[in-house]
């Protein structure tokens, strides 16, 4: 069992944006019009970051950022 303070999450690297479409209003419409069958997504609030999205990240999820009224704000996915 580990004791002591919680280690900090990993820093934010920078992020490769996706394509978008501009005045998506929903993530479901971008999946529908942007995405791939049977790609991996993943969602993010703005400027979260922690090591699930970090793996997601490297094994080429596209992580889907949505504010609070679920609207896109960007999307990332890693250049193979």
């Amino acid at each position: 069992m580990q004791t002591g303070p919680t280690p900090p999450p990993p820093a934010r690297p920078p992020l490769r944006r996706a394509e978008t479409y501009s005045g998506q209003t929903d993530y479901l419409g971008w999946m529908l019009k942007f995405g791939k069958r049977g790609a991996a997504y993943m969602t993010m609030s703005p400027g979260q970051w922690d090591s699930t999205l970090s793996a997601g990240y490297d094994l080429g999820y596209t992580l889907i950022e949505v504010n609070d009224d679920e609207n896109v704000v960007a999307t990332y996915q890693r250049e193979d």
